[in-house]
């Protein structure tokens, strides 16, 4: 069935074909040593879909009632395997949501050629129901016990709700002090944007520059939540506004240089908005600076993609690749190792999430995700 699958869905060649053939022989061991189900997905001609060309069960574990070979699989059902194929990255235990209502833990690997191209993935797929429902109950426990508390409090000495505690009070507080903290930062933006123009050495305006971009990317958190609901805010419309003010602040050195924003929009708590949007203004940073130094144009792009559990970014652009790390005597190289390593500690320990690198002679990828 794997070769009627891909001659009729795909463009593999039949060399690719029996690599994947040679694979699928030992799927059943794979499945029946890890005790989860294994799959080879193949992408349709133009990328749009995905189509399963083999799955094997285990005899005692298995999320689905029967194989579910040959049934397509769309990027907003599971963005990670269209990541993969994209960034050729190994993606390992990102949480996702089965059509049989069960959580599980994947782990996708691209498949390769002889020539290196990807021509399917690989997919693990582990049962975390029972971890995720114990989660979910402890969380629901602390929440209950934080608001017993607070109502205890609130009413033990008068039997009345104290109206300066408040929810709606509460929220008015947190209005005002995020619409301070957006006019300082603004206030801080103007007056490193006044150094930035006095300046006489293109270095420091360069510094200036990036200060400010990140300090204009924390203001626009703050002034997301007054226009939204107090805590939350919506990254996809956070992001494109930060495109737009960084747009403008690079024009003028970079005109060549376009960005887009694609995806799915994503609802998130203020506070983990900041790191996030702190990596995403790193990213693009050194994307900007390094990623087009021999052609002097390209495209950088920002994917968003959803998950129940964790929701991941994407930043890749078309260009020349990163340099080696480890190349001693050149200052792009350690200005990169630099910025990775503070993107990689921000979402490490911030975010609690993973982070892949991938860079070759068709330009840079960076996957993180973070929990929702």
């Amino acid at each position: 069935m794997l070769r009627e699958l891909c001659r009729k869905y795909t463009d593999l060649t039949d060399s690719d074909i029996k690599i994947l053939e040679s694979i699928e022989k030992n799927l059943n061991y794979f499945s029946l040593m890890l005790n989860t189900d294994i799959f080879i997905d193949c992408f349709f001609k133009d990328e749009t879909k995905a189509v399963v060309v083999a799955h094997e069960r285990p005899e005692t574990n298995s999320q689905y009632n029967a194989k579910i070979t040959g049934q397509y699989v769309l990027p907003h059902n599971e963005p990670i395997v269209f990541a993969v194929k994209k960034t050729g990255v190994v993606i390992r235990d990102e949480k996702a949501f089965t059509q049989e209502d069960k959580f599980v833990l994947q782990r996708v690997v691209p498949i390769k050629n002889e020539e290196g191209n990807i021509i399917a993935v690989m997919i693990q797929e582990s049962d975390i129901t029972g971890n995720v429902n114990m989660e979910r109950k402890m969380e629901t426990m602390g929440k209950t016990t934080e608001k017993l508390t607070t109502m205890f409090l609130n009413h033990e000495n008068s039997g009345l709700p104290d109206l300066h505690n408040s929810d709606a009070n509460n929220d008015v507080i947190v209005w005002e002090m995020h619409h301070r903290i957006k006019n300082n930062l603004q206030m801080i933006s103007s007056i490193l944007n006044m150094q930035a123009r006095r300046s006489t050495t293109e270095e420091t305006k360069r510094l200036l520059k990036e200060d400010i971009s990140k300090i204009n990317s924390i203001a626009l958190i703050h002034e997301s939540v007054l226009v939204g609901d107090v805590g939350e805010v919506k990254l996809k419309e956070l992001v494109e506004k930060f495109v737009n003010l960084y747009r403008m602040q690079i024009e003028e050195d970079e005109p060549g240089i376009t960005i887009t924003v694609e995806g799915d929009e994503i609802p998130i708590a203020s506070t983990k908005a900041t790191p996030i949007m702190l990596v995403i203004n790193e990213l693009v940073t050194n994307a900007t600076r390094h990623a087009f130094v021999t052609s002097g144009s390209g495209t950088i792009n920002i994917l968003l993609m959803y998950g129940t559990l964790y929701s991941s970014v994407l930043v890749s652009d078309d260009g020349d690749g990163m340099k080696p790390v480890e190349e001693k005597g050149s200052m792009v190289s350690e200005h990169q190792k630099t910025g990775l390593a503070l993107v990689k500690k921000i979402v490490e320990e911030k975010l609690m999430g993973h982070i892949r690198f991938k860079s070759d002679g068709n330009g840079t990828s960076v996957l993180f995700d973070f929990r929702i």
